[in-house]
């Protein structure tokens, strides 16, 4: 089979890679959308120094090809579009079996996760099948949304509650989207204009430039001085992090959505966490329950974020490099490789 494999810094290369042997609970994938995400842009910049080759690849759409000599034909059958959630979660470790298997102890964040392929091995466990009628380009996008549903997991935002979300790219706007659903007033902070009017389109009720207006301040006059209910980091700049935390309102929850870059140390005064008991938490990877809400929300359309200019562009494997180029560009949303 074809894989887009990392090779050196800024160079990737379409490799003749062996089909995946089955296990017998596992079906086999056929890919036919694999989105990039930061995660792997980070390993192709050498941001992330996993070692190389790297394939690499979890947000992805396909169908069933093969079943391992386990499984029920009438259960999976073959052709029948799914996505998988390809970080592992053994179900033994203290993690797990407190409800947090996206904390799993037993990843390796090193894991090539072999998306970026045209066929890969799923477990039944975390295989999500849907019908026909959903666009790969939107099933693609399982996997992200999961992450946003965790994320809102941990806010408790309530119908009407103040929500900013700090930066419009892919995911910011994802998390727009969720926000919406729940009933919340969305700001949203971010100097890029044009991502600014998408996200109005997209149901934001007020957004700020940060470069050009005191976002906080915004933030506080936006709400008549309640400040916001949660303030969501989409962001990867440290610098950010103080004038987040000036956005929180009493009892305000602030969370780190996006990791930062090369490291996360920041200041802040921890009085104003006692002072104004705020909650101070972040978020790493879908737990099974939100990946599962996550496929559910994009199966009834509900949530279309291919329609909604998220996903930039779909480029074919042979243009692998290409599609790389083009995903590390800071003006661009998601781009996709066919397989």
């Amino acid at each position: 089979m074809k894989a887009v494999v990392i090779v050196d810094k800024k160079t990737v290369e379409l490799q003749e890679r062996p089909v995946p042997e089955l296990k017998a609970d596992e079906v086999l994938l056929k890919i036919e959308r694999c989105m990039l995400c930061t995660w792997e842009q980070r390993v192709f910049l050498r941001m992330q120094p996993f070692p190389l080759p790297y394939i690499g690849g979890h947000e992805f759409a396909g169908t069933i090809a093969a079943l391992g000599s386990g499984l029920d034909p009438g259960k999976y059958p073959v052709g029948r579009k799914a996505t998988g959630r390809v970080i592992p979660f053994c179900g033994e470790c203290p993690s797990c079996r407190r409800g947090a298997e996206n904390m799993c102890e037993t990843q390796n964040q090193e894991n090539n996760f072999g998306g970026l392929a045209e066929y890969i091995a799923v477990p039944v466990t975390q295989l999500y099948m849907v019908n026909d009628s959903v666009p790969f380009e939107r099933l693609a996008f399982a996997e992200p949304l999961g992450c946003v549903i965790t994320c809102f997991d941990k806010l408790d935002i309530k119908l009407g509650d103040y929500v900013v979300i700090v930066g419009a790219g892919m995911m910011g706007m994802l998390n727009l989207l969720t926000a919406k659903l729940q009933g919340a007033y969305v700001i949203v902070s971010e100097p890029d204009e044009r991502k600014r009017e998408l996200a109005e389109k997209l149901g934001a009720d007020a957004v700020v430039n940060p470069l050009e207006t005191d976002a906080a301040e915004f933030v506080k006059r936006e709400t008549s001085g309640q400040g916001a209910r949660a303030v969501i980091n989409c962001v990867a700049f440290k610098e950010i992090i103080p004038q987040c935390m000036d956005m929180l309102g009493i009892k305000g929850t602030f969370l780190m959505f996006g990791k930062m870059f090369p490291d996360g140390k920041t200041e802040f005064d921890l009085n104003a966490i006692h002072d104004r008991e705020y909650v101070v938490t972040g978020t790493m990877s879908a737990s099974v329950s939100a990946f599962q809400r996550a496929v559910n929300l994009l199966e009834r359309g509900i949530v279309r974020p291919d329609e909604l200019c998220l996903l930039e562009k779909t480029f074919d494997k042979a243009q692998c490099q290409e599609a790389f180029e083009a995903a590390v560009r800071p003006d661009t949303y998601r781009i996709a490789i066919r397989f």
